[in-house]
C-alpha cells in the first residue's frame, strides 16, 4: 500500500509539473513570431506605447499569454479532472504533498496568471490544501498571497467569477487555519485587503464573496495570538471596511447565520481605540 501511494504521488506531481508548460509552449511561439519582426515595427510599436493612457493597469501586460490551443485547452481539463478525483479520494495525497515538494508546481501554476489555467486548476489546490496547515504554510512562504490578492481585486481577474471566488475560497481557508498561515496573511497585509474585495460586487451580485469575507474577519477576531483584537481594528477600519460591512448587513437576510457573526464583529469594533469607534459613528 505504501509502494502505491508513493507511486501515486510520483504520478500526481508530475502531472502538476507539465500544466506550467502548456502555456508556456503557447507563450514561446508567440515569442518566436515577435523576433521575426524587423527594427522599423519594433521602433513603430515603441513609439505607439508611449501613447498609451497612463491610467492603463500596465501589470496586465505582463500576464502569460492567455490564448491556447484546443489541442493544450483539453489537456489541461482532463488533467485537473483527474488530479481532483486523485486529491479527493486519496487522503494519504493530502497529508503528504509537503513533504514530497508537491507545493512548487502548485506555487509555479498560480503565479502563471493565465485565466485558463487558474480557473481549472484551483478547484483541485483547494481541494489539496484545505485543512493541510503544512501545505498552506508552504504556500504563503512561497509567496502565493499577492497573487490571489490580484485574483480577488484586479478587474482582469474576479470579471471570471469562479477565479475571483476560488482564490477568494483559498485566502478564506488560510485564515480559518487560525494558525501560522493565518498570521502570515495578516503579514503579507492581508486586512488592508479585505476591504477592497468586499467592494468588488454587491451580495446580490456575488453572495459568497461576502460570507467568505465575514468569516475571514470572524477569524482573525478570534485569532489567539499576542497582538489584540484592537490592533487588527484599527488596521482594518482605516479603509471603509465599516461602512461596506454595514451596507452588506443590510442585504442579508436577519435569519442566516452570518448574522451572528457579523453582529460580533461590529461588537469588537466598538469596543476598539477612538479612532475606530469615530468610524462606527
Amino acid at each position: 500500500e505504501q509502494e502505491r501511494q508513493n507511486n501515486l504521488m510520483k504520478t500526481v506531481i508530475a502531472m502538476m509539473d507539465k500544466l506550467p508548460g502548456l502555456i508556456d509552449t503557447e507563450a514561446d511561439n508567440d515569442n518566436d513570431a515577435e523576433e521575426d519582426n524587423d527594427d522599423d515595427n519594433l521602433y513603430n510599436n515603441l513609439n505607439n506605447n508611449i501613447n498609451i493612457k497612463s491610467d492603463i493597469n500596465l501589470s496586465l501586460i505582463s500576464t502569460s499569454q492567455q490564448v491556447l490551443s484546443e489541442s493544450n485547452q483539453k489537456t489541461i481539463i482532463d488533467t485537473c479532472t483527474i488530479l481532483s478525483k486523485h486529491f479527493k479520494d486519496e487522503e494519504s495525497l493530502r497529508n503528504n504533498l509537503s513533504s514530497y515538494h508537491g507545493i512548487i508546481p502548485i506555487v509555479e501554476i498560480i503565479q502563471t496568471r493565465n485565466l485558463f489555467l487558474l480557473e481549472h486548476t484551483l478547484p483541485f489546490i483547494i481541494i489539496a490544501s484545505n485543512d493541510q496547515t503544512d501545505t498552506q504554510t508552504m504556500l504563503c512562504v512561497l509567496g502565493v498571497l499577492p497573487y490571489l490578492f490580484d485574483y480577488c481585486i484586479d478587474q482582469k481577474y474576479i470579471a471570471i467569477q469562479p477565479i475571483q471566488e476560488m482564490s477568494l475560497q483559498l485566502l478564506h481557508n488560510i485564515c480559518t487555519t487560525k494558525k501560522k498561515p493565518l498570521q502570515m496573511f495578516i503579514s503579507a497585509g492581508g486586512l488592508t485587503k479585505m476591504a477592497k474585495i468586499l467592494d468588488s460586487y454587491s451580495y446580490k451580485e456575488r453572495p459568497k464573496v461576502t460570507r467568505l469575507i465575514i468569516e475571514m474577519v470572524d477569524a482573525v477576531f478570534s485569532f489567539k495570538c499576542s497582538t489584540p483584537k484592537s490592533c487588527f481594528a484599527r488596521i482594518m477600519a482605516q479603509s471603509d471596511f465599516i461602512g461596506l460591512l454595514g451596507r452588506k448587513f443590510v442585504d442579508i437576510s436577519k435569519d442566516d447565520v452570518l448574522i451572528k457573526k457579523l453582529c460580533g464583529i461590529f461588537e469588537v469594533f466598538s469596543t476598539a481605540d477612538y479612532q475606530v469607534k469615530l468610524r462606527m459613528a
